[in-house]
């Protein structure tokens, strides 16, 4: 069994200083113009919980297959990226179960109803 240590910075994946198989998002891969080839196996989560939180959607699906294949190409070494469909039912879960951030006078705040209204209208048979 192999566990990934996630990191936030592209050039720990060419660094062999970085003795472990790294956990990196795509958007902190996203970002980088060159990418350069993996000193070790990778997994690459598609930070997708952090675009649906902060920015809303703005990667799609094909775009998302384009920049996996892209890095597995430049970079090589990838074990597994994360799927898609998995982050948005995690995003779902966390957004209308576990994560409600609320203001001091207990409303909810408006990222999280508009999180709601998105993982809503993303998911068929949602019945919130």
């Amino acid at each position: 069994m192999r566990f990934y240590a996630g990191c936030h910075k592209a050039g720990w994946l060419a660094d062999p200083r970085a003795d472990f198989p790294p956990l990196i998002s795509h958007r902190t891969l996203a970002e980088v113009k060159i990418l350069r080839s993996a000193t070790h196996p990778r997994a690459l989560d598609s930070g997708d919980f952090t675009e649906l939180s902060t920015y809303e959607w703005r990667t799609g699906p094909a775009d998302y297959v384009r920049a996996v294949v892209r890095y597995d190409t430049e970079i090589g070494g990838l074990d597994w990226a994360a799927s898609r469909a998995r982050a948005r039912a995690l995003a779902w879960e966390c957004g209308t179960r576990w994560w409600r951030p609320t203001s001091p006078a207990g409303r909810r705040s408006s990222r999280t109803k508009r999180c709601a209204a998105l993982c809503d209208k993303s998911l068929p048979g949602s019945s919130r």
